[in-house]
């Protein structure tokens, strides 16, 4: 099993160009910025694949078993991708890295069935427009299929590749996904098939660059993707943290949490989360505009009559939630605040993407005793969002609890 490195799906920014406005493209699962048509797919050495499926040999050199990209005038560069947990800032100086750029050791992640952003920027030269493609082996057979794989993300044009200039699409992972790592090709190309990129580039543009990712494909119901503890058991699964005593845990929940002003709210003795009112809610998560910040992720707390007693846990010296992490004991002795919309700084370490732990303590009405806990959260570097809800636990005893 994968220790994440990093949250899961990535921040959708807005888009750096003026045109780019209207839906577009032939994939039903994208919802895209410019027109598009389909063209044809790469292909790959099948002795390398068991039953359509790829498997992985001994002395295979990048980007095997994956077709080699190339652009004989010269590499126009990416400079920049986001997206499903992928942050990955690359240089932006003409000819100055490859026409195929190995970055598989950054690893994204998505689930299936779920809709995701990618931003990409990068460097054009003078007023030609250079179309930017996203490949995806949803099946892990080796070939990108441009009809069921490809998903045509817009066209950048008189950019530097740092000036804040980028396309973005919407991608839905297919449910029928087929789970575990794969491969993710970027490639942004000028020239004859600057219109749909090719995967491989074969015969089309002579200036370009694209840029190969590993990303992670979870099912929406897999443990073994998404469990408290990221620790592999005998049978290749996540271990879970079971209820033990006293500690109450909610099981596996994996909810996305809706970047929206009403966001996402839960009742930790009930089990109830929702988008709408949740009746005695404890926390909540949501999406807001703290000033200059921009459309961001904050935290809400509840309480009722004692609202004093629901807050997470912060640093001491600075008013920051902080993400914890196994070992960590949440209880009494530690440092809580309250903050939340317009209270930016609170919320930073969430912004930077994060894999771990929000320690927290609220008010359970059916003991009336103040109960520690934590919730485990993925966020996506810049906004928070897409984010999600893995799961949570607390002592209902109102003791410590220390997170496995």
């Amino acid at each position: 099993m994968r220790r994440f490195t990093t949250s899961l799906i990535a921040l959708c920014a807005t888009m750096g160009l003026a045109h780019a406005a209207s839906t577009l493209g032939t994939n039903p699962s994208a919802t895209q910025s410019l027109h598009g048509t389909p063209v044809t797919q790469a292909m790959v050495d099948t002795s390398r694949m068991t039953n359509n499926v790829l498997v992985d040999g001994p002395g295979m050199a990048f980007p095997a078993p994956y077709c080699l990209v190339s652009f004989a005038g010269g590499v126009n560069p990416i400079s920049s991708v986001r997206g499903m947990g992928i942050n990955n800032q690359s240089d932006p100086t003409l000819d100055a890295s490859p026409s195929l750029e190995d970055f598989t050791a950054v690893v994204g992640q998505v689930q299936t069935g779920e809709l995701v952003d990618i931003s990409v920027k990068g460097k054009t030269v003078g007023d030609s427009p250079e179309g930017v493609k996203v490949y995806i082996d949803w099946n892990q057979d080796g070939i990108f299929d441009d009809l069921t794989e490809g998903y045509l993300i817009g066209y950048l044009m008189y950019s530097t590749g740092t000036d804040g200039s980028q396309v973005t699409a919407s991608i839905r992972a297919p449910s029928s996904a087929r789970t575990g790592e794969t491969r993710m090709r970027v490639i942004k190309t000028f020239g004859r098939l600057m219109a749909n990129p090719w995967s491989c580039n074969e015969g089309g543009s002579r200036w370009g660059q694209a840029e190969d990712y590993t990303l992670y494909v979870g099912g929406l119901e897999s443990e073994a993707v998404f469990c408290s503890s990221f620790e592999e058991g005998e049978d290749g699964s996540c271990g879970t943290l079971p209820p033990s005593g006293d500690i109450v845990y909610s099981g596996p929940r994996n909810v996305v949490i809706p970047p929206t002003e009403s966001g996402l709210g839960i009742n930790f003795v009930t089990g109830e989360m929702s988008s709408e009112d949740v009746p005695g809610f404890d926390f909540a998560v949501a999406k807001g505009d703290p000033y200059l910040w921009g459309p961001v992720m904050f935290f809400s707390w509840g309480g009722g009559a004692t609202p004093e007693n629901n807050a997470g846990v912060a640093s001491a010296e600075v008013r920051s939630y902080l993400v914890l992490g196994p070992g960590d004991t949440i209880g009494p002795a530690s440092t809580f605040i309250r903050d939340g919309w317009g209270q930016s700084t609170a919320f930073l370490n969430y912004w930077r993407g994060m894999n771990g732990y929000l320690g927290v303590k609220f008010m359970n009405e059916a003991t009336g005793e103040v109960n520690y806990g934590y919730v485990h959260m993925l966020t996506t570097a810049g906004s928070g969002f897409p984010a999600m809800i893995l799961d949570y636990a607390y002592d209902r005893t109102g003791a410590a609890i220390t997170i496995p």
